[in-house]
């Protein structure tokens, strides 16, 4: 494999059942970029030819079986952005040559036998945004020189299993606002280890967010200029919290999404990112035929299956009806301004409230929601969508009384609240919807007198 001289780009031979040992040989292969090799059956060393591998950006070796120390000579892969060796029985010391590595954003060392201090030349290490030391051995940790790190957003830090008795907080915490994440042996009375600034404590199971084999390497300016583009879209809290909607769609838009869209503000880059979100809210991976649906492609979000564009590129309708949809609709999702034609959500497991933001969408002519598991009121602000002609809410769990702002939907030819659980009066304001041809409102908990004003439909 090492005479294919050629090769200058990936080597992926990662989550096969490879054995036996890393072929010392590889190391003459000084183009390629990425090695990935994780998830296999490998043993041995690693070999320490690995380090004229120069042109390196990512190197995952882990989830095998490697064994010894690791090299020096891995300090000498300065192009390197990701090292990933966690989850191997490596022994001996952290090199102290790892702080040569400069453009290091990820280095995950867990779940290994690795001993001794944690070497302070990881404070070189000014573009690190995850770090993970957790499950092994080591004794001690260079607070001061991390500390003076200036941690980007997303920052991750793990050092929880070790044999680490320390005080983060006057020269760790009081320096650094920016670890969104930071797991250690915080618990106890006393504990292991002092942190006031750590968000969790103990051995709590994580997954690590290693790029996989398709992934650019990450660019912290890019992912903070996303950041700053999409406050205008969402909460700079939602946007923080790790795991929400947002942030899954803020990750994959800075950083795994193959278009690699300008960050700059523009309709192309809300719509992107608002269709990202609605895609995590909803389990997007669960949706029927989630393979040949196209969202989150390379592809243009108009080319992505039930999204209708206009000539000018912007999304006007969405038909995602019966698609398997769980989970709640994004307040982001109003701010399609250029939605003009049809909402289609019906016939799947939408739960939660309707968002009052949608009526915002003054454009929409047909708005279905029906046969979900939607609670709570129906919004007052749905009044507002002047345009619509169809709104079918029905077969929902929808509570409280019909809004008398309903009745400002002068073009609305279908009106339908059938099966749900709402309660009140049929509000008189329904006479003026003169252009209604179906009113239904059967199978709820209505009461009193059908109003006289029925009369003028």
């Amino acid at each position: 494999l090492a005479l294919l001289r050629s090769l200058s780009g990936y080597l992926y031979f990662n989550q096969n059942a490879l054995s036996g040992e890393i072929p010392s040989e590889l190391g003459t292969l000084t183009g390629i970029t990425y090695l990935y090799l994780h998830d296999n059956d490998l043993t041995g060393k690693i070999p320490s030819e690995l380090g004229r591998m120069t042109q390196l950006t990512n190197v995952n070796l882990s989830k095998n079986s490697l064994t010894s120390a690791i090299p020096t000579e891995m300090g000498r892969l300065s192009l390197l952005n990701v090292m990933a060796l966690n989850d191997n029985d490596l022994t001996g010391n952290l090199p102290s040559e790892v702080g040569r590595l400069t453009k290091l954003g990820q280095l995950h060392v867990s779940s290994n036998g690795l001993s001794g201090a944690v070497p302070s030349e990881l404070g070189r290490l000014t573009a690190l945004q995850q770090l993970s030391l957790n499950d092994n051995k080591f004794t001690s940790l260079p607070l001061d020189e991390l500390g003076d790190l200036e941690w980007r957003y997303p920052s991750y830090v793990y050092i929880e299993q070790n044999d680490i008795v320390a005080n983060l907080n006057p020269s760790f915490c009081t320096r650094t606002n920016l670890i969104y994440r930071l797991q250690a042996d915080c618990e106890g009375d006393p504990p292991e280890v002092r942190c006031s600034c750590c968000t969790l404590c103990g051995n709590t199971d994580i997954t690590l967010d290693i790029p996989q084999p398709t992934a650019a390497p990450v660019d912290p300016a890019r992912v903070e200029s996303f950041v700053s583009t999409l406050q205008s879209v969402s909460s700079l809290e939602d946007l923080n919290q790790e795991g929400s909607p947002q942030e899954k769609a803020l990750q994959w838009i800075a950083v795994s999404d193959e278009a690699q869209v300008d960050p700059i503000a523009s309709s192309s880059v809300f719509q992107r990112y608002i269709l990202a979100v609605l895609y995590y809210s909803t389990n997007g991976e669960s949706w029927t035929n989630s393979a040949s649906n196209k969202f989150l492609t390379i592809l243009h979000v108009c080319n992505w299956v039930g999204v209708t564009c206009d000539t000018e590129l912007n999304v006007i309708t969405l038909n995602l009806s019966n698609k398997n949809l769980k989970g709640k609709l994004p307040t982001e999702l109003a701010l399609l301004r250029s939605l003009s034609g049809y909402l289609y959500f019906n016939q799947n497991a939408l739960s939660g409230e309707i968002p009052s933001e949608l009526g915002t969408l003054t454009g929409i002519t047909y708005l279905y929601l029906h046969d979900n598991d939607l609670t709570g009121k129906i919004p007052s602000e749905l009044g507002r969508m002047t345009q619509l002609t169809n709104v079918n809410l029905s077969k929902n769990s929808l509570t409280s009384a019909i809004p008398t702002e309903m009745g400002r939907l002068s073009l609305l030819n279908v009106m339908a609240l059938n099966d749900n659980d709402l309660t009140g009066n049929l509000p008189s304001e329904v006479g003026r919807l003169t252009k209604l041809g179906q009113l239904h409102v059967s199978s709820n908990g209505l009461s009193g007198a059908v109003p006289s004003e029925l009369g003028r439909l």
